[in-house]
């Protein structure tokens, strides 16, 4: 896999990290700053970047194996999603779309270069659980796609 995607993630956890350890306002704020000039140099690689970029943050958020796409991308259409998922050596993706053109998305995927290989479980929306600090998620299944 490219190594940006990685790179951009470790970098955001980096200035997470050190919002949530800053002992006054002054120190949240710098790690803030950080943030918005990250995604500044996000945006400015493009919409399909931005996109796949948070596809990637969120799978590793949530611990899932793949970018998992189980949405709507408003600006980027399927085939631009695969010339980016080639792009930055994205091989295998889930989706998990429950809208109604779900099918039709999927064959979309196909129809741009993929593969269909099966399904899986995996982490989808967040559930809060009264008084835990630990991140929980819904189990969801979705479609394993290769990207060929």
């Amino acid at each position: 896999m490219d190594k940006t995607l990685e790179r951009d993630y470790q970098t955001y956890k980096t200035y997470d990290k050190e919002f949530h350890m800053a002992t006054d306002e002054e120190g949240k704020e710098e790690a803030r700053a950080k943030v918005r000039k990250l995604y500044a140099e996000i945006q400015s690689r493009g919409t399909t970047y931005c996109d796949i970029f948070n596809l990637y943050k969120d799978a590793q958020e949530k611990g899932n194996k793949y970018i998992d796409v189980h949405d709507s991308l408003y600006d980027t259409d399927e085939k631009d999603l695969i010339l980016g998922f080639k792009r930055y050596g994205i091989e295998r993706f889930t989706f998990s779309s429950g809208w109604s053109r779900a099918v039709e998305t999927a064959w979309l995927f196909i129809q741009n270069g993929c593969t269909l290989e099966g399904m899986t479980e995996l982490h989808g929306s967040e559930k809060l659980v009264f008084g835990s600090t630990e991140k929980e998620y819904d189990t969801v299944h979705g479609y394993i796609f290769k990207v060929n």
